[in-house]
């Protein structure tokens, strides 16, 4: 959770739009990798990406068919026509320029409604779930930490700290800001019996997502220290939420 993305290594390539199709891929369009997520011995090599990728487009098109039930889109983790008409549909619906290629922006606005509707479900405040999202992953479902690979998704859970999640479950919007959710909460409540008088605990429980002892040592101590410095992570996070439409 703690490693900057590398941009080219999710979903959008340098230049921030989806893939291009790869020699061979069915019907012109990208195909990440055959649907093997989950397979053992596979996390480990150049595979891994291809698995990513492909668990991220089962989210975006579970999403669609979420938002537009009547275009029948099926999580297959290939981008065929149905999933690009999702895309263009979004972008016509949200204000966006009508291309039909899914960048930042795009799923942003796919994002956002769920974003919201999950802060609310938890009763946690919106602003650090919607930083989170932008700051660790870019608004790229796809997203892979440079520092480990295992830091996934959109929100960038570390699958080496916690084991039992699975790269799909990571990539997966609903169990990820689920999952963000819940951790917001029971780290501030930690927090809350060890955290000087006059702290902000939201910002508190930002800082433990990206590391848990940094936050807790904030906490007791009223100094952010340094490596990593939680102070300045909290600053990323409300960066990302003001600069969310």
């Amino acid at each position: 959770m703690s490693a900057p993305t590398k941009p080219g290594r999710g979903m959008w390539s340098t230049t921030g739009g989806l893939l291009p199709a790869r020699p061979g891929s069915k019907g012109g369009y990208y195909r990440a990798g055959e649907p093997m997520v989950g397979s053992a011995g596979l996390e480990a090599d150049a595979t891994y990406n291809d698995l990513v990728v492909t668990a991220a487009v089962k989210a975006l098109q579970r999403r669609l068919d979420e938002l537009y039930p009547s275009l029948g889109i099926r999580p297959s983790g290939i981008v065929g026509p149905l999933t690009v008409r999702g895309f263009a549909l979004v972008q016509r619906d949200n204000g966006l320029t009508v291309d039909g290629i899914c960048g930042p922006q795009t799923v942003r606005a796919m994002m956002m409604s769920l974003i919201q509707s999950t802060a609310a479900m938890y009763g946690i405040p919106v602003w650090p779930l919607i930083g989170i999202v932008g700051a660790e992953s870019g608004w790229d479902p796809g997203a892979v930490g440079v520092g480990t690979p295992y830091d996934t998704g959109p929100c960038q859970i570390n699958r080496d700290a916690h084991p039992a999640v699975t790269l799909e479950q990571a990539c997966d919007w609903r169990f990820a800001f689920g999952w963000t959710a819940r951790e917001f909460k029971t780290q501030r409540d930690r927090i809350a019996q060890i955290a000087r008088p006059g702290m902000d605990l939201d910002e508190l429980a930002v800082a433990a997502h990206n590391s848990p002892k940094a936050a807790r040592r904030w906490a007791e101590t009223g100094r952010p220290g340094t490596s990593p410095n939680p102070e300045a992570y909290v600053a990323k996070v409300r960066k990302a939420w003001k600069e969310a439409p």
